[in-house]
């Protein structure tokens, strides 16, 4: 039996043995909550700072909405499947102090 990937096809949001009609349909759902608070967020320190990371933008999010700072930095990967965020380069995080991934607003 094969375990297939729910993560992908072009979307990245279908299997790859989903119709036609269903990889359509994934392709213009709405951002979630959290996705959208993510979003808003990293808009926010890029505006700011030129690039974010995941957790930094967790915390701006999470200090805007209430959710965990976890729950919206995990949409920050699902945001770069979508092409609203995209991968700039790597920096030191301002949160962990680590050399991490840093994102910036669109393609």
């Amino acid at each position: 039996m094969i375990q297939l990937d729910l993560f992908q096809g072009a979307s990245h949001l279908h299997r790859t043995c989903d119709p036609q009609t269903s990889v359509e349909a994934a392709e213009v759902l709405p951002l979630g909550e959290c996705q959208a608070i993510a979003l808003r967020a990293a808009r926010h320190l890029c505006h700011e700072n030129g690039d974010a990371t995941a957790n930094e933008i967790g915390r701006i999010g999470s200090l805007w909405s209430g959710h965990n700072a976890e729950t919206i930095r995990k949409r920050v990967h699902e945001l770069v499947r979508r092409g609203e965020l995209r991968f700039v380069g790597t920096r030191r995080c301002t949160i962990t102090g680590s050399k991490t991934k840093a994102y910036g607003v669109g393609l």
